[in-house]
This record gives C-alpha cells, sequence and structure tokens, in this order.
C-alpha cells in the first residue's frame, strides 16, 4: 500500500497559548476566524537557528501553513507574522490586558467551530490596545468584556428584570450573573405579580451584586455602540468603569465555571 499523503491547509489565526514541548518544539494554541481554535506543533521553535521560533510567540497575529495531523494536534510548515503588535511588548499595562484578552477569546471559543466575529474582536481589540491612552485602557476592556459576550450569544439582560420580567426603572439596582440580567430593588417591584420580590439570594444562584444606574446607563451605551472608535472618546466617571467591569467580570467568570474545563482540555489533548 502507498503510505498516506499528508493533508496541508492555510489559516490565518491570533496565538492565544503557547508552552514549550520537549527541548525544541513549542505548542501555540491559535484563534483562526474559519475553524475556531486549532492546536498546532511548531517543530524546532525554540532552537536559536529556527526560522519559525519568533512568529509563534503568544500575541501573535500569523498566516501559517499548516500540516493536518491524525488527531487535533497539527504541525506548522511555514509561517509568516502579520502583525507583531510590538507596541504592546514594551508596556505592562498594555501587555497585561491584551494577554487578559487573548485569555477570555479562548475561553469562549470551541475546537474546529468558526467564529469570525470573535476573531475580529480579538484582533481589533489587539489594535486599539497598542494605541489607547492609558487613562481609557479599562474602558477599552470593559468595551470588549461586553461585546465578547454579546458575539457569543450570552449578553445580559440590562433592560428587564429577570425575576419579574418587568421593565427596570431608572435607579441603582443588582445584577445576578447566574439569572444573566439585572434584578429589580425589593421596594420597586409590584407584589401583585412578583409572589417572592425579597428573596434575592436564590440556594441556586450565585451571589448578586450592586449595579448602580450610571453603571447601568454605561453598559447599554456600550451594548448600542459596537463600534470601539465611538467610544474612545467617551468622558466617563471612573466610578462607573469599574461598576461596569465588576458586572461584567462577575458574567464572565459565571460562565466560565458553567463551561470549565473547555479551554483546558484543548491544551490537555494536545500534551497528551
Amino acid at each position: 500500500m502507498s503510505p498516506t499523503r499528508r493533508r496541508y491547509f492555510n489559516a490565518e489565526g491570533i496565538v492565544v497559548r503557547a508552552r514549550d514541548l520537549g527541548e525544541a518544539d513549542r505548542i501555540v494554541i491559535l484563534l483562526t476566524p474559519n475553524r475556531g481554535l486549532i492546536s498546532c506543533v511548531a517543530r524546532g521553535a525554540r532552537r536559536t537557528t529556527s526560522r519559525t521560533g519568533g512568529h509563534v510567540d503568544l500575541l501573535r497575529h500569523i498566516t501559517a501553513h499548516i500540516s493536518e495531523g491524525r488527531s487535533d494536534l497539527h504541525v506548522i510548515s511555514q509561517v509568516e507574522t502579520v502583525n507583531a503588535y510590538l507596541p504592546l511588548r514594551n508596556d505592562l499595562d498594555r501587555l497585561t490586558l491584551a494577554s487578559h484578552f487573548a485569555e477570555i477569546s479562548e475561553r469562549f471559543s470551541l475546537q474546529n467551530a468558526a467564529n469570525p466575529h470573535l476573531f475580529a474582536l480579538l484582533r481589533d481589540s489587539l489594535t486599539y490596545a497598542e494605541s489607547t491612552p492609558k487613562p481609557t485602557l479599562s474602558l477599552l476592556r470593559l468595551w470588549h468584556e461586553t461585546t465578547l459576550l454579546t458575539t457569543t450569544g450570552l449578553q445580559p439582560q440590562l433592560h428587564r428584570c429577570v425575576r419579574t420580567n418587568t421593565e427596570i426603572p431608572p435607579d441603582d439596582h443588582w445584577f445576578s450573573p447566574s439569572e444573566g440580567g439585572l434584578i429589580k430593588r425589593p421596594d420597586q417591584v409590584d407584589t401583585t405579580t412578583s409572589p417572592d420580590p425579597i428573596a434575592f439570594n436564590h440556594p441556586e444562584t450565585t451571589p448578586i451584586i450592586p449595579a448602580p444606574l450610571n453603571t447601568i446607563k454605561l453598559l447599554r451605551h456600550i451594548t448600542r455602540t459596537p463600534d470601539w472608535g465611538r467610544l474612545e472618546g467617551l468622558r466617563v466617571d471612573t466610578r462607573d468603569v469599574e461598576g461596569g467591569l465588576r458586572v461584567m467580570g462577575a458574567m464572565l467568570r459565571y460562565q466560565q465555571e458553567r463551561g470549565v474545563g473547555r479551554a483546558e482540555r484543548v491544551m490537555g489533548e494536545v500534551s497528551g
């Protein structure tokens, strides 16, 4: 019998995770627009003479010619850098933020499941992180997290109470990550339509967190404004951004816990 012919494919991707393998190789996880997460080995990438090594560092946007593996572990044959995002690597605050973008993008992605919108969000967010003024980086993080949840179909309910299904009046309220949205203050719940208006901490739910009025307004504005360019110059109180990050952070953590092991399985499979 003739030997099985190797199959190759071309892929564009961003390195969202990488680790050393043996003495000379490197395993990289790429987020791609058409294949979702793919796991690859870059043979000899850690050798000083390697033509591949510098191209497969974390947070590199690359194009690669890839040899398809028998399992879900492929081999990078040729690679070129599209964008190295060099300004990120010379600034700890920007690098930390960019690494956060890569981490949550991986955790909300799947192997072999196309998601071009999530890829584009990560690519664009890394570009914005290069030049966004330092005082605005927190707002960029909030925009990215909110947009990521929307892109993955997990956008929280910010207009109606998730327990009473009634409109949220303009006031300070609460947010429940496990129920996916805002909860009215007890004194604003109509007891004729909601028999259990004060049972805030249901045993099957995660703890609720405060959602001040201005934080709610900011989050609503962000969900209506997917273009970062229209938000970058927005004058926002730091406290409102911090409140939004607490809400989105709680939502992200809850969703990650629901899908715990998803990203770990990817790396586990390629290391076995």
